[in-house]
């Protein structure tokens, strides 16, 4: 009986918490819908930017670089059997980014061996 208990204040506990980041939140969305219009141009004007520079793109809030699957390809062309953490770090992008493009690929492009991640022989 005592252990129903507990768990009843802590489900209750939570609940109360997620009334209070819920209602955090909607104070939080309607202070910042002023600016999404801003958001989108600065999206457009950054893409227009690596466009007509050819520097890697960016994402718009975070200023994040971002790396595209033909730069993964160069990189495992010179570094075969690389790591994803390997990759990441050399681009100084979060390991997230890197292992995307690496499974979005392993179909085609790239393959997981023993000793980390090539070029498929079609793509070397």
């Amino acid at each position: 009986m005592a252990k129903k208990r507990a768990r009843e204040r802590v489900h209750t506990g939570s609940r109360g918490v997620l009334r209070e980041i819920d209602d955090r939140l909607d104070v939080l969305d309607r202070e910042l819908k002023g600016y999404e219009k801003l958001v989108r141009e600065r999206t457009r004007l950054l893409a227009a930017r690596g466009s007509l520079t050819g520097e890697p793109r960016v994402n718009a809030p975070s200023g994040a670089r971002r790396v595209s699957q033909d730069e993964v390809a160069g990189y495992l062309r010179e570094h075969p059997g690389s790591r994803a953490a390997e990759i990441a770090r050399s681009f100084s992008v979060p390991l997230a980014n890197i292992s995307q493009h690496l499974y979005r690929g392993k179909q085609g492009r790239f393959e997981s061996r023993g000793n980390g991640w090539h070029l498929k022989a079609e793509h070397g």
